[in-house]
């Protein structure tokens, strides 16, 4: 029997718990594959409806990751040629101090400094060195330097950082059903399998737990379920790194009847399939008066 007000079939409508840890196929740490026992079929003229009701997911990625952890830097002393350094740091969690010491025990005549009153990086020369330059960078975002700065002339003693520096990580975690066929549209104007946003209001090693009270259901244009594909991305639509901890979301699927759109059309008089009633007419013959003598 229908359990839902959107369920409006025989059908009964369905939960879905999805642990990590029990995916029939892992295509990465936070990209999980779940087969069904028991495919979802609905009998035809009947579509699927798709919710995601709660989730409960680990703080466990980092802010600098594989996607954001690289630096090429080069240096000029006297006649010399520029000496080239690429820089890559572990993932982690780093603070501006950390951060500025890491990256300057990995560098020679040139060292990172950050300015706490502005709150942005500067990379600058050290000891005889003529120049220095940020020629291609991954972490430059975190870090507040500009796609310019990387493309400008190497001719500068330091560099400043245009904009504030960015620790604080991605801001929202979104919950992807990519093989579903949700046509969401994310900030690009792409297609996406987005079911949710959820926003990161917690700190590294506590849990990010989503409770919808008003869930927002998604008309799948699959006429049948036999997989789940689940991932979770950042703000650049990069997979998170879950470092080895386990997550799990809860669905809620229901089943609706398919309605033929609505046309004003089909309601309006076809003129041509009506007969004119005006020449169907006889002409009305005026009997003229007669007078009647007297």
């Amino acid at each position: 029997m229908p359990t839902h007000a959107l369920n409006d079939t025989h059908l009964g409508s369905l939960a879905v718990y999805l642990q990590s840890r029990d995916a029939s196929a892992s295509l990465g740490s936070s990209s999980k594959l779940f087969y069904l026992n028991q495919l979802i079929i609905p009998p035809p003229g009947t579509a699927i409806l798709v919710g995601l009701i709660s989730a409960e997911i680990p703080y466990s990625f980092y802010t600098v990751n594989a996607n954001n952890n690289t630096m090429t830097v080069q240096t000029k002393v006297g006649s010399n040629n520029p000496v080239e350094t690429i820089i890559t740091i572990d993932p982690g969690n780093y603070d501006t101090d950390t951060l500025t010491d890491t990256l300057n025990s990995k560098v020679s005549n040139a060292k990172f400094s950050f300015d706490e009153v502005t709150n942005k990086f500067t990379f600058a020369k050290d000891g005889p060195t003529d120049y220095v330059s940020i020629s291609a960078s991954t972490m430059h975002k975190i870090m507040g330097f500009s796609i310019q700065q990387l493309q400008s002339v190497p001719t500068a003693e330091s560099i400043v950082a245009a904009d504030c520096v960015n620790l604080a990580g991605t801001s929202s975690v979104y919950v992807n059903f990519p093989n579903l066929g949700i046509q969401n549209l994310d900030s690009r104007g792409d297609l996406n399998g987005v079911v949710a946003k959820l926003n990161v209001n917690c700190n590294p090693g506590e849990y990010i737990f989503y409770q919808q009270t008003e869930t927002q259901y998604y008309m799948i244009s699959n006429r049948q379920i036999q997989n789940f594909q689940l991932s979770l991305t950042d703000d650049d639509n990069n997979l998170l790194e879950m470092n080895g901890a386990d997550f799990s979301v809860t669905l809620s699927v229901h089943f609706s009847k398919l309605r033929e759109p609505f046309s004003a059309n089909k309601y309006l008089v076809n003129r041509r399939n009506v007969p004119d009633l005006e020449d169907d007419k006889e002409p009305v013959k005026k009997e003229k008066r007669v007078k009647k003598k007297n």
